[in-house]
């Protein structure tokens, strides 16, 4: 886990309540969503409310992008050599499996 928990000492409740709190919060940043190489690949739920991967380039753009959204339709693009896989221009896309 890249967030380590902190350790709960001590008998006063205000202190346990405190870290259990931030703990908690860190559990969930763990659930939402994962990065990996800093934020070149990024596994859970996505900015757009989408549940699944994207996968950036060194210029930044998203290369590759598979998710599913809030109704349950699949996506999987890939955009062509520095362009952004979420563009809305079809010309940006080498690869849609949309569904």
């Amino acid at each position: 886990m890249a967030n380590r928990l902190q350790q709960i000492n001590g008998a006063d409740t205000n202190s346990i309540i405190r870290t259990s709190n931030s703990n908690f919060a860190k559990l969930d940043l763990e659930v939402i969503a994962k990065s990996f190489g800093g934020d070149r690949m990024t596994i859970g739920k996505m900015p757009n409310g989408d549940y699944g991967f994207m996968i950036k380039g060194t210029d930044g753009n998203i290369g590759i992008y598979g998710a599913v959204d809030s109704l349950n339709n699949r996506i999987l693009k890939v955009a062509k050599p520095g362009k952004d896989a979420l563009s809305t221009n079809p010309s940006d896309i080498a690869f849609d499996l949309s569904a």
